[in-house]
Parts: structure tokens; sequence; C-alpha cells
């Protein structure tokens, strides 16, 4: 039997490689291996759905907390167990302060990404990670006609608002208008991307509600991570692991150390201390 009933793993620094898109080799086989003994997969990510990389379904993830806890998704029968929008209140507060000095906002929106019809024209112009290149190439992403109109119709769906691959200087500014309100959890990538959330939103609301639904408590869980947003993940189960690449923070609380994304440290945690 394995020592914890549910796996939950950051995606980004943490399970998948450098090019964020493929899982190593050694990595798989591990995940396969906790699966097949029973370990209950569910990712953990700040992503929305519409950019998990394919390879963490193709291994056979039960589940997916996605936009830094605001929603939850059964993949097995790809239904949505649990989603916490923004207000739409809240939302406009934000962006009385972002838009003064971005155009290019993205809205994660029911597990996709939603542009303004301004921002869609930039695509091609605007620098953006590989995955959300990749995400917009598909054509498919819901456009509304402008931000305003979107908040107006009650910003239906909002799950995270991200600012990603701007110069410090614009960020830092937008970070700190949006803390001064007290109204949002924010994560700020190396001074350049922003993730916008309320200030009640967090991993682990995702991973509570799933263990609601699942009927276990998060002590009887398992966790890896990586980022200043997995660390009340890792605090809140029962076992955690921090990869060598993680913040100092994180490391801090984890219950133990592990190698670096890129060393396959999610499979040394499957194989120490999961199974």
């Amino acid at each position: 039997m394995p020592n914890f009933s549910v796996l939950f793993l950051d995606i980004d620094g943490t399970t998948i490689g450098r090019d964020h898109f493929s899982l190593s080799p050694h990595n798989r086989e591990a995940l396969l291996a906790a699966k097949a003994a029973g370990v209950t997969l569910a990712m953990s990510t700040g992503r929305c759905l519409g950019i998990v990389p394919q390879q963490l379904f193709d291994v056979g993830f039960d589940y997916a907390i996605t936009s830094n806890g605001a929603a939850v998704q059964d993949l097995r029968s790809n239904t949505c167990l649990f989603r916490e929008c923004i207000p739409a209140h809240v939302a406009e507060v934000a962006y009385r302060i972002i838009r003064p000095h971005v155009s290019f906002i993205e809205w994660f929106a029911n597990g996709e990404i939603l542009l303004a019809r301004e921002a869609y024209e930039q695509l091609g112009t605007k620098e953006l990670p590989p995955w959300h290149t990749f995400y917009f190439s598909k054509g498919n992403t819901p456009v509304v006609e402008s931000a305003e109109q979107y908040l107006a119709d009650g910003a239906p769906g909002l799950e995270k608002i991200a600012l990603v691959r701007f110069g410090r200087e614009i960020i830092a500014p937008i970070h700190e208008g949006l803390k001064a309100t007290g109204l949002f959890n924010l994560t700020d990538s190396i001074g350049r991307s922003l993730e916008v959330v309320p200030a009640n939103s967090t991993k682990v609301v995702g991973m509570r509600a799933l263990c609601r639904q699942l009927g276990t408590e998060l002590s009887s869980c398992a966790a890896c991570g990586d980022g200043n947003n997995d660390i009340e993940m890792l605090q809140a189960v029962g076992f955690s692991g921090a990869v060598a690449n993680a913040k100092p923070e994180l490391k801090a609380v984890a219950s133990c150390q592990l190698p670096a994304f890129d060393e396959d440290g999610v499979a040394y945690f499957i194989e120490n201390y999961v199974l």
C-alpha cells in the first residue's frame, strides 16, 4: 500500500522539464508506478486547464487544480468539480490599476485564456512564454470585444488575471498598486510576470475542495513544489518535498529536500516517500 492517498504536484519548475512541455522518462515511470499502486494523482498549478501540458494528461493524472486553486477538474470525466470565480467588482479594481500600464491582459476564465480584442490583435508581436504561444496558435482562444464589456457582463468564469513577460519597471508599480488594496494574492515571477487572484485564493482552497469530494484529509496527502505559491500547499499536507531549485522560503517548510526538477526530483519523491 502507498504511504499517501493523494499526490499533489506543482507543474512548472517541479514536474516537467525546462521546455515547460515534457516529462522525463524517469518522472513518467514513477508517476505511472504511483498510479498503479492506487495513488490519486492531482496536479496543482497556476496554469489554467487549457495550457496544461498534454504529457500530463497522457500519463493519467486524475485531477487538475488550476489557476492557483480557483478550479478543480476531474480529468477522468472531464467535469468541473469546483470553481471559485473572481467577483466582477474585485476584478474591476484590479483592471483600474493594471490598464494604465499595459493593454495585453490575460483573463483565465472557465479553463481558457480569454483576451479582449485589443490584446488579441497584439498576438504575434507580444513576447509570450512558449506554452502560451502554443495555446494561442491553435486559434480557438475566446475573444471579447473589450475588457470593459467583459467586466460589465460580470466577468463570467474568471479564475485569475495574468500579466506575462513585461519589463520589471512595468510590473513593479502594478504589483505595489494591487498589494496596497489588500484585495489580492499576488505571485510574481522573476519580476516580469504577475498572477492576480483574490486574497483568500490559494492552491490549498482547491485542494480542500478536492479532498471533500474524495472523502479524505489533507493530512493523508503528499505534495511537491518549487515556488512561493506552493508554500501553503506544502504546509497543508501530511508530507511534502521541495525540489533543489525551490525558493528558500519553500525549502524552510518542506518535510524533505529533493533533487532539482530537471534531475527527476518528483521521481525521487515518489520512489522514496510515496510508495
